[in-house]
């Protein structure tokens, strides 16, 4: 993908890998990777706020890297319309995780259990989604036939 020349670059980092450490459940690895990662942004940037306290006016024109009172990440907002607003990750987003929906991690809600849906949007989400979970399928056994065929 091209990235045009106003493009801001960091550098993903490993911050909090441990040697060894294996998760017991995809929801494990999924509650982990905020503790994985981290981006380091360069510090010539000079319209980027990044703290847990609200930027001050002058800094409105800034993209606000919020925090929580730890320093972990809340998401990234930017000044429109009077107030703050949250535009990554997409609050109410919806992704598309493999594993069991009986027991989601924390933070996570079921569509299925979402007052923000109709049940026709629910059934069209399943649709979806089961369609894509047959393609990964296919591609997963189109790939391991091409390895085995290669070896």
């Amino acid at each position: 993908m091209p990235i045009g020349t106003d493009a801001i670059r960091g550098v993903l980092k490993l911050d909090g890998f441990v040697e060894g450490k294996y998760f017991t459940s995809w929801q494990d690895f999924v509650q982990s990777i905020p503790n994985l990662f981290s981006v380091e942004v360069p510090n010539n940037i000079t319209n980027v706020t990044i703290g847990s306290t609200e930027p001050s006016s002058s800094e409105r024109t800034n993209m606000w890297f919020k925090e929580n009172a730890s320093g972990s990440p809340i998401g990234i907002f930017v000044y429109s319309g009077g107030a703050w607003k949250q535009f990554l990750p997409v609050p109410q987003e919806i992704h598309l995780v493999y594993g069991d929906s009986r027991t989601p991690p924390a933070g996570y809600t079921v569509v299925t259990d979402s007052p923000a849906f109709t049940p026709a949007q629910i059934s069209e989400m399943q649709k979806i989604w089961s369609a894509r979970m047959a393609m990964d399928l296919i591609q997963r056994r189109n790939a391991r036939t091409s390895l085995a065929e290669n070896q």
